[in-house]
């Protein structure tokens, strides 16, 4: 009986759907796949679930001040309070700001490097030719020559004849 109860409080306290995540349920902005310099001059980035605006938030980066002191909050740590000011970004499409993970620092680092995505890619690595510019000596297929290879074409025929 006791292994029940244990197994019920377990079962309880786990919930099956933790390990899923849903990437709809993050969407705010339905604006699709479209450049968002077209809402540059509007008070809103985009539309909502149900239609209605998402409007810019106040520490949307507008203009040039905003850039700057956004850009010295990122750099300077001692500014910032908990310290991952600088691995901070701005989402464009939810105007949101997202702390990237260490996963996406190492692709960040990677890329600025010049190297592949990821540790098993490379995109600079040597070309292996396929093709050879040698001509070979046999055929590359093994099919027997045609009987018509070997019959006189019509024209051998009015030259020799």
């Amino acid at each position: 009986m006791a292994t029940t109860a244990t197994i019920k409080a377990a079962s309880a306290t786990a919930d099956e759907y933790d390990f899923d995540s849903s990437d709809e349920e993050d969407v705010r902005n339905t604006v699709g796949n479209i450049p968002m310099q077209w809402y540059a001059n509007l008070g809103h980035i985009g539309y909502d679930t149900s239609g209605r605006p998402i409007m810019k938030s106040k520490l949307g980066v507008s203009d040039l001040g905003d850039k700057i002191d956004e850009y010295l909050s990122n750099v300077a740590v001692d500014v910032g309070e908990s310290g991952v000011e600088w691995r901070t970004v701005r989402d464009p499409l939810t105007d949101q700001l997202v702390v990237l993970g260490e996963q996406d620092l190492e692709t960040v680092i990677r890329m600025a490097a010049g190297k592949g995505i990821s540790e098993g890619t490379e995109p600079f690595e040597p070309w292996n030719e396929w093709f050879s510019k040698d001509v070979l000596e046999m055929p590359v297929t093994a099919h027997p020559p045609q009987k018509r290879s070997f019959i006189p074409s019509l024209l051998d025929r009015r030259r020799v004849g």
